[in-house]
């Protein structure tokens, strides 16, 4: 069976998406907030807050990597 990682956007209600992986299904979140913006003079000012960890785990791999290079 294969795993599902399922994605709403609360700021834009009866938004769904979804990916194979935690990493794609942030992506795919990312893209669909970007298509329902594209074009908006005035979009709706935020509502959620962020989460209180990394949605992709690559973001803190990364974040960490760039913390030893500096030493």
């Amino acid at each position: 069976m294969r795993q599902l990682f399922l994605v709403t956007i609360p700021d834009f209600p009866g938004t769904h998406t979804h990916g194979h992986t935690r990493a794609e299904a942030a992506e795919m979140g990312e893209e669909v907030i970007a298509l329902l913006l594209d074009g908006l003079a005035n979009p709706p000012a935020p509502r959620f807050t962020a989460m209180p960890y990394p949605v992709r785990p690559e973001a803190e791999v990364r974040e960490l990597a760039d913390a030893a290079q500096r030493g």
